[in-house]
This record gives structure tokens, C-alpha cells and sequence, in this order.
């Protein structure tokens, strides 16, 4: 079975995908590599992925383009990929696209493949 995990950089999403992986599913992991958390430590777990046979793309969820990059024959979608909270960095209207536009982007993907047979919102 396919998995699409997304946020698969980060410390939940990498270790989710390794155990998926481990127990014989083939996973996907897609993330944007925001610098809302640190980016290196995001590329040391991709990294740390794709050397265990796990792709990790690159790519925004918010960006309707970006879901051209993905094949259409998963059977779960695990949603990890989130924007915590607002800092100082960032406003409300970032917390509001990372989080609400890219979610129901992710939910229009997921309609559109008939075939998932359950999708998982673990982000914020």
C-alpha cells in the first residue's frame, strides 16, 4: 500500500515515515522546507530518508501546481505538515495559508483520487 506523509522533514513526519517504511508500506514524503523551523535539521531528515528508499519531495502545499509532481494512486495520506503557531517572523495570514489553504488543497488532491481510502489530519 501507498502512503503520501506530508511535513515528512520534520521530527514527527521523518519518524512516521521510517516506521511506515519499516513495516512495509511504500511511503512518500512530501514537505516545503519552511524556515520556521530549522532547515538544515529538515534536510538531515530527508536525507536520512531518501538513503532508506523514501522520496522526499519538495514542495508547497498551498501551490495547486505543486500536486503535478505527485502520482495519483495513494491509498492514505497522513498530514503532518503545519504551521504551529505565529511568531514574530510570520503574520496571521501566513498561519491561515499554511495551515487552512494548504490543508483543503491537500483535500481537493485526496477527492480527486477516488481511491485513498482514508486521509489523516494530524496538523494543527
Amino acid at each position: 500500500m501507498k502512503i503520501l506523509i506530508t511535513g515528512a522533514a520534520g521530527f514527527i513526519g521523518s519518524h512516521a515515515a521510517e516506521k511506515l517504511h519499516n513495516e512495509g508500506f511504500e511511503v512518500t514524503g512530501i514537505d516545503n522546507f519552511s524556515d520556521y523551523y530549522d532547515v538544515s535539521l529538515k534536510q538531515l531528515n530527508a536525507e536520512a530518508l531518501k538513503k532508506k528508499g523514501i522520496p522526499v519531495l519538495k514542495m508547497d502545499l498551498r501551490k495547486a501546481s505543486d500536486y503535478d509532481i505527485l502520482e495519483n494512486d495513494f491509498d492514505f495520506i497522513i498530514h503532518f505538515a503545519a504551521q504551529p503557531g505565529i511568531s514574530a517572523s510570520s503574520s496571521f495570514e501566513d498561519y491561515f495559508s499554511n495551515n487552512v489553504n494548504a490543508t483543503q488543497n491537500l483535500l481537493d488532491f485526496a477527492l480527486k483520487n477516488s481511491q485513498i481510502k482514508h486521509f489523516f489530519n494530524i496538523a494543527t
